[in-house]
């Protein structure tokens, strides 16, 4: 999902396309990836500095 930053909020629902299956421990992460756009063409910013990744939850 592509957002645009706009210091307006707005609601955001995810919803997995399956549900996983297996065994073991389910370990539940977010991540939020920052791009940059230039000439209308998006650029990840790969540094790291500017990525998120928080883990949620674990069961």
């Amino acid at each position: 999902m592509n957002l645009i930053i706009n210091n307006t909020a707005a609601p955001l629902t995810l919803t997995p396309a399956t549900t996983p299956t297996g065994t073991g421990t389910p370990f539940y992460f977010f991540k939020i990836t920052f791009y940059q756009d230039v000439n209308n063409t998006q650029y990840p910013l790969k540094n790291g500095a500017f990525n998120v990744l928080q883990l949620i939850e674990v069961l």
